[in-house]
């Protein structure tokens, strides 16, 4: 193939080739770095998975493994980034079963949620400046917080829903039990 190309580079058909591929590179290459169009690295049943999410969840998860430690090796790293991709893939396929069963969280449970947590709290009841305060100075947005907040509350109502479906005799208990504390 290379040899065509070679033998015949001063033709116009070769021009045009390589007039159209570095069009098309300009454009779309010029497209994908304004930051206007985010590069979807999987889809789950038409929802995307974008890079910049699946970036910034790896970004805090070694954050979090190294806090006060060295980085992480590179398998490691890359187990971890398994491991997220996994987890983005699950949260968005249990999100929209969650959507399906109509199941999402309410912003009253979200206010509620809010309310509850000690750090958002002054003379032990919420205070929006505390919590605006608490936020900014972690560096978060709040509708990324809240969003987080609101995807954790649709898993917990759904995880509830879940398991209160979820039955045992006690026959199977035992079963269990004795399954898991049995030693060699």
């Amino acid at each position: 193939m290379l040899d065509i190309i070679r033998r015949n580079a001063e033709s116009w058909v070769v021009k045009a080739i390589f007039g159209v591929i570095i069009v098309v590179f300009i454009f779309w290459g010029v497209s994908s770095l304004d930051g206007t169009s985010p590069s979807i690295l999987a889809y789950v049943n038409d929802e995307p998975i974008t890079v910049m999410e699946f970036r910034k969840r790896c970004e805090d998860r070694i954050n979090m493994l190294t806090q006060g430690r060295g980085g992480l090796k590179p398998e490691m790293e890359q187990q971890v980034k398994q491991m997220v991709f996994n987890e983005l893939i699950l949260s968005k396929l249990l999100q929209q079963e969650a959507a399906r069963l109509n199941m999402g969280a309410t912003p009253e449970e979200l206010f509620a949620a809010l309310s509850k947590e000690p750090a958002f709290q002054k003379d032990g009841k919420f205070d929006k400046e505390v919590y605006l305060q608490r936020l900014q100075a972690q560096d978060m947005p709040v509708g990324e917080f809240e969003g987080g907040l609101t995807e954790r509350l649709t898993l917990s109502r759904l995880q509830d829903y879940v398991m209160s479906t979820v039955f045992a005799t006690p026959a199977e208990a035992r079963a269990l039990y004795a399954f898991g504390s049995e030693q060699r």
